[in-house]
């Protein structure tokens, strides 16, 4: 299963995607991973807030997209925006460096904590979950 979902950068468009995924998923897949959909929209919502913020700067102009899919028991989250991109590296060193309540570095961290592995190519933030692990 597959699904994308296109929106602006703005938070706004964040809420309407996350609702619009959520409202697409077949019933039988919620009821299978009932208890891996609140970790799955928690992390949805820190990428997806990340690219509008910290990719697109706040330009509502530019777009974000939302892949999600489900292949097995392997969730896959991709979240591109329009901005430079970034290297996880620095990202989860200035995590280790800071503490996890800041308001700076936590969405990454947080995503990973709830068992995501994170890979960055270019402007594009993949998440992947075995779901089967939680």
């Amino acid at each position: 299963m597959k699904l994308q979902f296109v929106g602006y950068s703005c938070f706004d468009e964040v809420n309407r995607i996350i609702d619009e995924l959520m409202s697409s998923i077949p019933q039988d897949i919620k009821r299978k991973y009932e208890d891996a959909f609140f970790c799955i929209v928690v992390a949805l919502r820190e990428l997806l807030n990340n690219a509008v913020e910290h990719g697109n700067k706040m330009d509502a102009e530019k777009k974000i997209i939302c892949e999600f899919s489900l292949e097995g028991n392997i969730l896959s989250l991709v979240v591109i925006d329009q901005g430079q991109g970034f290297h996880i590296t620095e990202v989860l060193d200035k995590v280790v460096q800071t503490c996890h309540d800041r308001e700076r570095f936590r969405g990454i961290s947080m995503v990973t904590s709830l068992g995501f592995f994170i890979e960055v190519v270019g402007n594009q933030v993949i998440a992947k979950l075995d779901m089967t692990k939680l």
